[in-house]
């Protein structure tokens, strides 16, 4: 089986505990719309989630291309800070789903 590439970004002042319970939510939207087989190909799959203080990156690539670097595709998904193409700080979720 195969394993794709997956992000979603959050809003850059949620607290760390905050963009836990947002991801949670986001996960159970995803699981019900795309269903929870373990190689749905979609982070509602991924256990767990791993918030990462390191720098903010200046774009979404930069993040994606850290996160891939980061995140194997049984580890849990890994979030970041970034700055979107509007410049506002978000934090971006992602990781390798298997599918």
């Amino acid at each position: 089986m195969g394993a794709v590439n997956q992000y979603a970004g959050f809003d850059g002042k949620l607290t760390t505990a905050e963009l836990t319970k947002a991801y949670a939510e986001t996960q159970r939207d995803l699981r019900h719309q795309y269903g929870n087989d373990w190689y749905a190909g979609h982070l509602g799959i991924k256990e767990g989630l791993s918030i990462r203080n390191v720098k903010v990156f200046e774009t979404e690539d930069a993040a994606c291309e850290w996160i891939d670097n980061a995140s194997g595709k049984w580890d849990p998904a890994v979030a970041v800070k970034c700055k979107n193409r509007k410049g506002e700080v978000i934090w971006l979720v992602g990781g390798l789903c298997p599918s």
